[in-house]
């Protein structure tokens, strides 16, 4: 069961279950695999820079956001005479090495950042933007797809959170969804997941249904298999 309560905007990573956002959850089916019976998986996910390319709070489209993030994945550091020096060409989650920090934690958030100083990074941009793409022909839903800021529609909701849930359902395991943010996105988030799951309204995953995971409605969200 899944239910919007008042902890949602909490930002700890430990309490109850009344401590945190609405809850996307799936019973098991009656023949896990191998017939061991698993563990529930609980799995929180920030929206933000998590399922979400874009911060209505910060008012980030779709471009912006990702050209800021790629600000907190490209590495260097100051050299003996205090200038900014590379030490990666290739975006990372993990510093290169020990002694690297990323360009957010030097110098901040930089509007702009692959059209000036993270120059040299404007291929991922452009390429990850590609990838975010909306299907070509497909006209653009409210809720799912997101116009950028170049007029492009993107996803609005990354689809691998939709794989996700396939995946999960699919192999049969027992699972929670805990959305967190400190952000304005969360109803969107919700009547978006319920139209997926529940009409089949995302053109990548128009099967979703078929696996019988029901939205009841969302602000409280009801998935069984």
């Amino acid at each position: 069961m899944a239910e919007e309560r008042n902890g949602a905007e909490n930002g700890g990573v430990t309490g109850t279950d009344e401590d945190y956002g609405p809850v996307v959850s799936v019973p098991a089916g009656i023949g896990l695999l191998n017939h061991v019976r698993r563990k529930r998986l609980v799995i929180h996910i920030d929206l933000n820079n998590t399922i979400l390319v874009s911060d209505a709070v910060t008012g980030q489209g779709t471009v912006a956001a990702l050209d800021y993030f790629l600000t907190s994945v490209t590495w260097g550091k100051k050299n003996d005479h205090g200038k900014w020096e590379w030490l990666s060409d290739a975006p990372s989650l993990h510093p290169p090495s020990s002694d690297a920090v990323s360009y957010y934690s030097q110098f901040g958030r930089v509007p702009g950042f692959t059209s000036v100083a993270g120059r040299r990074f404007k291929g991922v941009l452009d390429e990850h933007l590609e990838q975010l793409r909306w299907p070509e022909g497909v006209k653009g839903d409210k809720e799912l797809s997101v116009r950028g800021e170049d007029g492009r529609l993107y996803h609005w909701i990354l689809p691998s959170f939709f794989q996700l849930l396939r995946d999960l359902t699919q192999e049969e395991w027992e699972f929670s969804i805990l959305f967190r943010t400190f952000g304005t996105d969360l109803p969107r988030v919700l009547r978006a997941v319920s139209r997926a799951v529940n009409e089949g309204a995302h053109p990548l995953f128009p099967d979703l249904p078929e696996l019988k995971v029901r939205c009841d409605q969302p602000d409280r969200l009801m998935l069984t298999l």
